[in-house]
């Protein structure tokens, strides 16, 4: 089973990099909860003309889960497997309705050649290389271990149901080939796409040469933009000629986010600091640390574990851990939503890497439950051999590793996870280690021969304590809530009010379904995500908590690539109006024949910039692209009309035209890197999404 279960694991990420986007794009943590689904409706999601019904998404849950849980051995299922079972489901719902389709319906297939190259042939897949069992003792894929699995694929473990070992292999090499299919897909859409030769010659022109310019600028302060008045019509007909500019693939809202901070106040930290004060002077008197923080310490134990600095990178006190003396105390000090302290326990010296002799116990052969107890045993016995009767090590491999003892010794590294941690952490002291190497399907041995300690660490012993405000600062903070929103009679008046209250924290965003966060607010945004796609423009919400802050938001408008209103983009169309207004006042203002004579006119001066380049393109201290893409067409001597660039407008002239320093290697390199970029299959996954109706209803659900 140990097979089946890494294969299930790989299924996970061999998905073609289209399936993945699609599947990335619909991602939202589902729970198998059913708490609010009575008064919403009975699905998950719709796509293509089919539904993903809640009770046909359960029943595929319970299923899933139960194989799972027969693969462990009646285990639970960790959160992080639940959280991958969950999104399997429904990313294999849209999959199969849309990317699945769209490959059959162009007759993408695999042919039966393909199949015998792909799994026994010359070109084995990635995929199948990738599952430790088919792989020998040097790591490499052995193709008779392979054709040994599929012989016995209808050998089921014991307890399981007569099939299971066959269809899960199924599964996994259905997907297999789904991403074969993918990636024909992306060799079709990769070899369709060219650089034309002109292309290229225009980007060498345009990264190779420069020019020396004459310019003129005005800058965009001479106009009071505020002051600018724009007509409806004049932000209607923007709107109708820009729509698909403030469109959204993923449906969009915009937010107003009113929140407010519950923290505890002066009282609050005085009396939380005093009580954790003397869990402070427990700890710095007790005489038996295991015991103290097994009874008081975090993560419910005393915890062996050596820490290095680049472990420790995010820590808030890293400087002063290293730099204590062991049994110091540092603390208190706030982190997040806790008080904390920790002491120094110890400190020594580790290894990165390791050089190690090691014997080898295969399981590659192993095809039972008993015969795999069987195998423990003999590594506890090999183990006793050299670490208690202190045999002859080099003797004992000989008569037991699977390579005899002829491996020379290797060097093993701390940053490769596999291996046993206290290796690099006790080899100096502890001669002889297990270690498991899922990617050999074996037990290692090790006896440490040289434990090159350069790297400090330490152990730490930390304790902490809520920090959160009395139920007085809550409901004093609710009040100041409670008064504020009662100013705000629709969304837009959420950041008005905001402005004179100091207690306020206001923030405009944009959520889709899909989002985790939201900017500046940490915790849960589910309950905010699902009042925002079931409001409207100008609805102003009830209370939410999210985290440690009360919150209310304003509904300033929706957008998808099927429904956008004017009103709903007003505030991002409006300043672009208004810009493009006080650029056509002053490029009135720059009329004139030389240079000299617009600078004149505008009362400024005539600037000049040598070798003026895309890699050379700032004038008074703005990069401007946009003036040299008009300087890389022009001739000497021309004047420019007026620019709209970075800084303000612009009025230039070609003084000289510098040849191109580019050698023949690095015009190739450009010409490649042309290539490369223009067959990056960009607007792809948007095609295919644009293709299919997709409605994702799972934030009215879970």
């Amino acid at each position: 089973m140990k097979v089946i279960s890494t294969i299930q694991k790989r299924a996970y990420i061999i998905f073609g990099i289209i399936a993945f986007c699609i599947i990335a794009f619909l991602y939202q943590d589902i729970s198998p909860s059913v708490s609010s689904l009575a008064a919403r409706d009975n699905y998950i999601g719709k796509v293509n003309g089919e539904t993903l019904s809640y009770d046909d998404y359960k029943k595929e849950y319970d299923k899933k889960e139960a194989e799972l849980k027969l693969q462990k051995a009646g285990q639970n299922l960790t959160e992080e497997e639940s959280t991958q079972l969950r999104d399997q489901i429904f990313s294999n719902f849209i999959k199969k309705n849309t990317l699945t389709k769209m490959l059959s319906d162009l007759g993408l297939a695999i042919s039966d050649k393909e199949i015998l190259e792909i799994t026994r042939g010359q070109n084995i897949d990635p995929a199948f290389q990738q599952i430790p069992a088919f792989r020998n003792q040097m790591g490499q894929f052995d193709p008779m271990l392979f054709e040994n699995f599929l012989k016995t694929i209808k050998q089921d473990e014991p307890g399981t149901p007569p099939g299971t070992r066959e269809k899960q292999w199924n599964a996994f090499a259905e997907e297999v080939m789904e991403n074969r299919k993918v990636n024909k897909f992306n060799q079709i859409i990769n070899n369709a796409l060219y650089v034309p030769k002109w292309q290229s010659d225009y980007d060498i022109k345009l990264f190779g040469t420069s020019r020396d310019i004459k310019y003129v600028v005005v800058p965009y302060n001479t106009v009071d933009i505020e002051k600018i008045k724009v007509e409806d019509s004049e932000l209607e007909d923007y709107f109708e000629k820009n729509k698909n500019k403030f469109t959204a693939l993923v449906p969009t809202v915009k937010l107003a986010l009113a929140s407010f901070d519950v923290k505890p106040s002066i009282a609050d930290s005085a009396e939380i600091f005093a009580k954790f004060n003397a869990r402070i002077e427990e700890m710095r008197t007790t005489t038996n640390d295991t015991t103290f923080l097994r009874a008081y310490g975090d993560n419910g134990g005393f915890n062996t574990m050596l820490y290095t600095a680049d472990q420790l990178g995010e820590h808030p006190k890293i400087s002063e851990m290293f730099s204590a003396a062991p049994r110091t105390i540092i603390g208190p000090y706030i982190d997040k939503n806790d008080v904390k302290a920790f002491r120094v326990l110890s400190k020594k010296n580790i290894a990165d890497s390791v050089l190690v002799k090691t014997i080898i116990i295969s399981f590659q052969d192993v095809k039972t439950q008993e015969a795999q107890v069987q195998r423990y045993k003999l590594i506890d016995s090999i183990f006793k051999m050299v670490d208690t009767l202190n045999m002859d090590f080099d003797q004992v491999a000989a008569n037991f590793s699977a390579d005899r003892g002829q491996s020379p010794p290797v060097w093993l590294a701390r940053a490769d996870k596999s291996n046993n941690p206290e290796i690099f952490w006790h080899g100096a002291t502890t001669r002889h280690f297990k270690t498991i190497s899922e990617r050999e399907g074996a037990v290692k041995i090790v006896k440490v021969l040289t434990f090159p300690a350069r790297v400090p660490a330490v152990q730490l012993g930390e304790i902490s304590m809520p920090y959160v405000p009395s139920t007085e600062t809550q409901q004093a903070t609710l009040s100041k809530a409670m008064q504020y929103i009662q100013k705000c009679k629709n969304a837009k008046q959420l950041e008005k009010v905001a402005k004179t209250n100091p207690d306020v924290k206001f923030k405009a965003t944009y959520v889709n379904k899909e989002s985790k966060t939201l900017e500046g607010i940490e915790g849960n945004p589910k309950e905010v995500i699902r009042w925002a796609f079931n409001g409207k423009s100008g609805d102003v919400s009830s209370m939410m908590q999210v985290g440690n802050n009360y919150v209310y938001c304003g509904h300033l408008g929706s957008r998808s690539r099927d429904d956008i209103e004017m009103e709903d983009v007003l505030d991002d169309i409006t300043p672009i109006v208004k810009n493009e207004k006080a650029f056509k006042l002053i490029a009135e203002k720059m009329s004139g024949k030389t240079l000299e004579e617009v600078a004149s006119k505008n009362k400024v001066t005539v600037d000049t910039s040598m070798n003026f380049s895309y890699g050379k393109s700032t004038l008074g201290n703005m990069p401007e692209p946009a003036v040299v893409t008009v300087a890389s067409g022009m001739q000497p001597n021309q004047i420019s009309k007026p620019i709209k660039g970075s800084g303000g407008v612009y009025r230039i002239m070609v003084t000289k035209a510098n040849p191109s320093t580019m050698g023949p290697a690095e015009e190739l390199q450009t010409k490649t890197q042309l290539g490369q970029g223009f067959k990056e299959v960009r607007g792809l996954f948007e095609a295919v999404l644009n293709r299919f109706k997709i409605d994702d209803n799972r934030v009215n659900v879970f």
